[in-house]
């Protein structure tokens, strides 16, 4: 039986964002959460590798110019519990981190929803919709809605990352079946009137 999968992306420019956590109503039950080691290497190797090819010129052809100066990321202990906190309030909504070490904390979210569980956490594929946004970035404009997980990736700058998931059972009539994924980012991306990285 084929089961239908909805993929839904959210994306905003953190440092205006001023949302604050809802009680999560939607948690009816939750069968799974947190990141093990082998999600972090996935997330890393991600990100880390999408910044490598931006530098080799390899999405030149998608209107993404050769960049330089990326900073290697690491993950931080201290933005992936503040990630975990959101991720268990099963609901798509940014929360304005604060960080001293940083002025502003950067923030991607993705949800999957499903008409049947699986188990275990998906990351190749949220890390995939989020770069996938470079067909709705076109460097040297304005960041967006659209685009504003993929700027956040390939911010070069950012150094430090912390990610939450949480597998839950929802309210939703339809699609009963929600894992949602945050990453924090420090220090954040996405600021006006900024591009991502150098050239």
């Amino acid at each position: 039986m084929q089961h239908h999968i909805v993929q839904i992306l959210f994306a905003v420019i953190v440092s205006l964002c001023m949302s604050v956590i809802q009680v999560d109503a939607q948690c009816r039950s939750i069968y799974g959460k947190g990141v093990s080691n082998e999600d972090i290497r996935i997330i890393l190797k991600g990100h880390n590798d999408l910044r490598s090819d931006i530098a080799q010129g390899k999405y030149i052809q998608y209107g993404l110019p050769r960049g330089k100066d990326f900073k290697k990321m690491v993950w931080d202990n201290k933005l992936a519990q503040a990630a975990q906190r959101i991720s268990d309030t099963c609901v798509l909504q940014h929360q304005r981190i604060t960080d001293g070490r940083w002025g502003s904390v950067g923030q991607n979210l993705h949800i999957s929803m499903s008409t049947a569980n699986s188990r275990g956490a998906e990351w190749k594929a949220a890390l995939k919709s989020w770069a996938g946004e470079y067909n709705r970035y076109q460097f040297g404009k304005t960041i967006t809605k659209q685009n504003g997980h993929l700027t956040q990736m390939i911010w070069a700058d950012t150094k430090f990352i912390g990610c939450g998931f949480t597998n839950f059972l929802s309210n939703d009539p339809k699609f009963k079946y929600k894992k949602l994924y945050v990453c924090n980012y420090g220090p954040g991306g996405n600021y006006p009137n900024r591009q991502p990285y150098r050239t």
